[in-house]
């Protein structure tokens, strides 16, 4: 990282200029980069994470779209987050009265992240461990993820873990680095004994 420079534009953009010796650093080749490879997500998680860290714009709620442009020295990467919440739906003019068919949204998932095994011992005393049949957990470099479907487990989870807005770029990059130590049933079945320990 010997030229990466991160300058943030206006409240909601964020500029991220990438030499050459940056890309390599990353481990990569822009021309070979395709939108759904695993390699775009993981360099994409990890600038994220960096732009986070240094000038607190916050890429993990609301939504985000990243615009890449080839530069003379490498890549420049603008950063701009759309909006913090869902706009609301429009209402039907009062004049027509009709029933609209409305397709039920999928469940939203929610990624959190735990700084010890203790953390999640004890989160596994406080819950209640039918929720987990609709979790995974990742352990990767010495912290443990739980992606979680439920609605029900928010509350309890953020008392215990920082939570971070799901995407799929989030998603990826846990299942490319991290590794998964339960899911489901398994998962039920190790905070069943965690709890019988005691």
């Amino acid at each position: 990282m010997r030229h990466l420079r991160i300058e943030r534009l206006e409240g909601n953009k964020i500029k991220v200029t990438l030499s050459s010796a940056d890309l390599l650093d990353y481990n990569i080749n822009v021309k070979a980069l395709r939108p759904d490879s695993p390699q775009l997500h993981t360099f994409l998680f990890k600038i994220m994470e960096r732009v986070q860290r240094e000038t607190g714009f916050n890429p993990y709620t609301g939504q985000v779209v990243v615009e890449a442009t080839p530069s003379s020295e490498g890549i420049v990467l603008v950063v701009t987050k759309i909006s913090e919440e869902q706009p609301a739906a429009p209402k039907p003019p009062k004049s027509r009265r009709h029933v609209r068919a409305v397709k039920k949204a999928a469940p939203q998932k929610r990624i959190y992240c735990m700084g010890t095994f203790d953390d999640i011992c004890a989160l596994f005393e406080a819950v209640d461990i039918a929720l987990l049949l609709e979790c995974r957990l990742y352990a990767m470099e010495g912290k443990f993820y739980i992606v979680s479907e439920a609605a029900e487990h928010r509350a309890v989870l953020s008392e215990f873990g920082s939570a971070l807005r799901h995407d799929a770029m989030t998603e990826a990059f846990l299942e490319e680095h991290g590794r998964l130590a339960a899911k489901g049933g398994a998962l039920w079945k190790m905070a069943h004994r965690i709890k019988n320990l005691k």
